[in-house]
């Protein structure tokens, strides 16, 4: 028997409130789904802890280690518009020390800013006869978190490191965001190609 989207439709209409998946949520925000990113991003992560302040403007990473807070304040984006709204992701050191300087390699930049982080497998930047190309590889894992925007009924996002990496991260350096090979987990080798 083939459902349509009108039968899907119809059953969740007719069905009790406690049976419809979506009738337990309300809306959120959009810059909710940023700060959902964000936790997830770093949920592996150690020495990062993510918070959001009261008024949703602005979201701090508690960061233990000051070498990974400076990688990480040069490569995020510090700011994400939605309409009016402008909310501000903020690199704190460990006991407020101030940002150190970042290194100037970029793979070295990138493996400082996810040294021990789950959510990476590795950067290469191979030259050629165009430039230097930069390819961010993050782990081939699906990333599922709450975000009751309507994408989904049972208000979860489902995702890549990949994808978030994009709305999380700057492309000082044309840097491409890629998921690593499943098949292949031993290709964390630096060779190219």
């Amino acid at each position: 028997m083939r459902f349509t989207l009108f039968d899907l439709l119809k059953s969740l209409i007719h069905a009790k409130k406690e049976d419809k998946p979506m009738a337990r949520y309300a809306l959120a925000a959009p810059w909710y789904t940023l700060y959902n990113e964000l936790l997830a991003m770093f949920e592996g992560d150690k020495e990062v802890r993510v918070l959001m302040d009261g008024n949703c403007e602005t979201i701090r990473l508690y960061i233990d280690n000051p070498r990974k807070c400076a990688a990480l304040d040069k490569v995020l984006k510090h700011e994400h518009r939605f309409g009016d709204k402008v909310v501000t992701v903020v690199c704190v050191p460990p006991n407020d020390t101030g940002v150190k300087e970042a290194p100037e390699d970029v793979e070295t930049l990138w493996e400082t800013a996810f040294d021990g982080n789950q959510a990476f497998a590795f950067v290469i930047a191979p030259t050629t006869p165009f430039g230097t190309l930069t390819y961010v590889v993050f782990a081939s894992m699906v990333v599922q978190f709450f975000n009751d925007d309507l994408s989904d009924v049972y208000g979860n996002r489902t995702t890549l490191y990949q994808n978030i990496a994009t709305d999380l991260f700057q492309r000082q350096n044309n840097e491409n965001f890629c998921t690593e090979h499943a098949e292949h987990v031993s290709v964390r080798q630096k060779n190219w190609p």
